[in-house]
């Protein structure tokens, strides 16, 4: 699956250090046996949203027809959309060739290295960074620190929990 932004506009940080546009126009092909055309915004809540989907037959495929956009996973084309969103803001500093983990926000050794040296300020802010993320695309966001650095789920618990005492995740409301 391929995705290809045609145009994209604005800018809005999404988490300290990670900043995407606030409004972008997506090509997902295929998806599914079809082509997906979505628009998609962060809104003032700080969610990713569709503002559209378009769902097109590819040539030679098959029609599109109720069951076909049952199957269309709009969460799927949020992640996607911010995957890409990520590597060319952030994910553009890294080599290529890299592997990356938490939507390609960090190079998988150093999420290892991390890991190893425990919740340093370093660890707190990358943790802050994953779980805004993952919160912003409506993902599992202590699921996302826990395989991220490869911990337990109490540990990542405490991690986060850290972080917001730290100020790199905002409190929760009561």
């Amino acid at each position: 699956m391929k995705v290809q932004w045609e145009q994209f506009e604005g800018s809005v940080e999404i988490a300290p250090g990670v900043t995407i546009w606030s409004r972008a126009k997506t090509t997902i092909e295929p998806y599914k046996g079809y082509r997906v055309d979505a628009e998609v915004s962060v809104a003032e809540s700080g969610r990713v949203e569709i503002d559209s989907l378009t769902v097109s037959r590819l040539p030679g495929g098959e029609p599109v027809t109720g069951e076909a956009l049952r199957k269309v996973a709009v969460q799927s084309i949020i992640r996607d959309a911010v995957k890409t969103g990520i590597q060319q803001s952030i994910g553009s500093t890294i080599a290529p060739g890299t592997q990356v983990s938490a939507l390609g926000m960090i190079p998988t050794e150093d999420a290892v290295r991390l890991k190893h040296e425990g919740p340093t300020a370093e660890t707190l802010e990358w943790v802050g960074r994953i779980y805004r993320v993952s919160e912003l695309i409506d993902s599992a966001p202590t699921k996302a620190v826990e395989e991220t650095f490869g911990i337990s789920r109490s540990t990542a618990g405490a991690w986060i929990g850290r972080a917001r005492a730290a100020g790199h995740i905002p409190p929760v409301d009561k």
